[in-house]
């Protein structure tokens, strides 16, 4: 190979050389302004969270109660909703929200016994006292200082149920969402009690129940009026009772 054909192929592996360095200092350029792209949008994004999550409104002193939906992760999370399989009811009695699960002192509606929140369960309903904080973008949480949480146990919750529905405790009865096209609406009962207490608690539950042919109406059925029942029988509460008779009052 004459000399000069290797100073043609030396040229050109320096200049192939050089354009490579430069497209890849090019290219180091662009990746680094993506990320700092990226991370400025993800770090506005996250202010932008934070922002709407920030408290909204702080009630001192605030008495609610809710349903126990969920113990997880250190937290506890009333609801307002009675469930029907997947279908949630909202009783605007109770309330939602998230307590943060510090191992306060409970007692018992009943006995007045004290408990940790081990004590807790799934599908109890929670009394508390406390200060209530209200965010803009998510659910509301409770801070209940040093108040103790009354616990009335899901199985008591049950027993006056079942006492309400035999007339063994005087109640209110309202209709709820009517869906009668399905042939079954929804009762909104109302437990009254102030066991050991001078303060009257209300624990209202609704009732899924179903008409037939042979169901007795007696006046126009709304939302919201009260109404008298008979019902077909008492067994199968859960799933929805059968009505006999029912009458707009």
């Amino acid at each position: 190979m004459s000399k000069k054909n290797i100073i043609i192929i030396l040229i050109i592996i320096i200049f192939v050389s050089v354009i490579s360095f430069i497209w890849w200092k090019k290219m180091k350029n662009v990746n680094t302004n993506n990320n700092k792209v990226i991370n400025h949008t993800q770090y506005e994004t996250n202010m932008h969270d934070e922002k709407e999550n920030k408290t909204q409104n702080i009630i001192k002193d605030a008495s609610i109660q809710g349903i126990v939906h969920l113990k997880y992760n250190g937290e506890i999370t009333i609801t307002e909703n009675q469930y029907f399989g997947e279908l949630g009811y909202r009783i605007e009695e109770y309330s939602f929200a998230v307590l943060k699960n510090k191992n306060q002192t409970c007692i018992d509606y009943f006995t007045l016994e004290k408990y940790d929140t081990s004590y807790i369960d799934i599908g109890d309903i929670l009394i508390c006292t406390g200060d209530l904080i209200q965010y803009n973008n998510r659910g509301d949480g409770f801070e209940t200082n040093e108040n103790e949480i009354i616990v009335l146990k899901s199985s008591d919750y049950e027993k006056m149920k079942k006492e309400i529905l035999n007339g063994q405790r005087n109640t209110v009865i309202t209709v709820g969402e009517l869906y009668l096209e399905s042939q079954y609406f929804y009762l909104k009962y109302d437990i009254v009690d102030n066991t050991h207490s001078d303060r009257i608690y209300h624990f209202p539950f609704i009732q899924k129940v179903y008409i037939t042919d042979k169901t007795k109406i007696t006046g126009e059925l709304e939302k919201g009026i009260k109404v008298e029942v008979q019902y077909n029988n008492l067994n199968n509460y859960t799933d929805g009772l059968i009505l006999n008779s029912i009458k707009a009052i």
